[in-house]
């Protein structure tokens, strides 16, 4: 993936708030998002215009994770749609994200700022397309949800 080291304390992000972020810490992270997800997953991320949201996007790109990018604005009853058919391993969602699965079957494996990367425990085992990145949702016509697939 990118080499964020080579970029060292340059910045990388200026949040609305003036708050400077670096390559550095964008690499650390990344290495953080490494030891708490083992292997490749399918996640499912509810983003948002903040540096949680582009801090979890990179990480989980930099260690090869599907990314499947929802709007954390959906209605709810269309994320659990998507949840249902695509079955994530993992839901990467802002804090005021109302859940709705059984608490049991879920599991906080980290947080950064007012984001909550959850580990689902009822998720089946699936294979993944080496080559696929990222799933972005598409408005098809038919009103079932599908996605474009990226690499």
């Amino acid at each position: 993936m990118w080499n964020l080291k080579k970029f060292g304390n340059k910045i990388a992000f200026i949040s609305e708030q003036n708050n400077e972020y670096s390559y550095n810490q964008l690499d650390k992270f990344s290495h953080h998002i490494k030891n708490k997800i083992k292997k490749r997953s399918l996640i499912l991320l509810l983003n948002d215009n903040s540096i949680a949201s582009v801090f979890f996007y990179i990480g989980l790109i930099q260690n090869n994770h599907l990314i499947l990018l929802l709007n954390s604005k959906n209605k709810l009853s269309y994320i659990k749609k998507i949840i249902k058919l695509y079955d994530p391993d993992f839901i990467c969602s802002p804090k005021s994200q109302s859940f709705f699965e059984k608490k049991k079957l879920l599991k906080i494996v980290t947080t950064f700022k007012h984001f909550y990367l959850i580990k689902r425990f009822n998720s089946k085992k699936k294979l993944i397309n080496k080559n696929i990145c990222l799933l972005v949702s598409t408005s098809g016509s038919t009103g079932s949800p599908k996605l474009i697939k990226q690499t």
